[in-house]
């Protein structure tokens, strides 16, 4: 009598040896491929233009809802813009180091995949200028975009000024800590 493996009893057999490997790797590593994994699954790319319109349509939304909750009000573009360059033109050192008890990396909410794994550039992050900040694969990090209370994520990938941040919105991140060490209320 021969015997005769199935298709199933071998893909079985090959999942269980490729999970074997992937528990020999380091936790930047294991996270990187858990991503990739997810993210073949998510196919196709996400940055297809009804993915993008899907996604832009969610953001109006909550900004909208969040308008209309009361929980921000509307500026005149004017106004708003001459804000902002009297911020940037008076910003400071010790603003960007404030800055920095708020979160480590900002990101972008609308380019969150389904694996909730961002994309975010080092240099263009409240902690560019801070030599001390080298986050690397398996690291913890909060990120940020301005508008929301800051996540935690687990940097998942690094490629030079480029990492990839798996967003972890269950896990609470400390509230910020105002220069007199009293909890910021912004």
């Amino acid at each position: 009598m021969t015997f005769s493996l199935t298709y199933d009893a071998l893909m079985d057999e090959a999942v269980r040896t490729l999970l074997d490997v992937a528990l020999t790797l380091d936790d930047g590593d294991r996270a990187h491929l858990a991503s990739e994994l997810l993210r073949s699954l998510d196919e196709p790319a996400s940055d297809s233009q009804e993915e993008v319109d899907r996604l832009w349509a969610f953001e109006i939304e909550r900004r909208s809802n969040r308008f209309l909750s009361g929980n921000s009000h509307a500026v005149p573009w004017d106004e708003a813009r001459t804000r902002i360059e009297r911020n940037l033109a008076a910003r400071e050192p010790a603003d960007r180091i404030a800055n920095h008890k708020r979160y480590d990396l900002w990101y972008d909410a609308t380019t969150v995949g389904a694996d909730l794994v961002v994309e975010m550039w080092i240099s263009h992050g409240p902690r560019s200028d801070d030599a001390a900040f080298d986050p690397q694969g398996g690291n913890d990090v909060t990120v940020g975009d301005d508008d929301e209370p800051p996540i935690r994520g687990r940097v998942t990938r690094r490629d030079g000024n480029k990492v990839w941040v798996q967003l972890e919105p269950g896990r609470s991140v400390a509230p910020p800590v105002a220069p007199h060490g009293e909890p910021d209320q912004t």
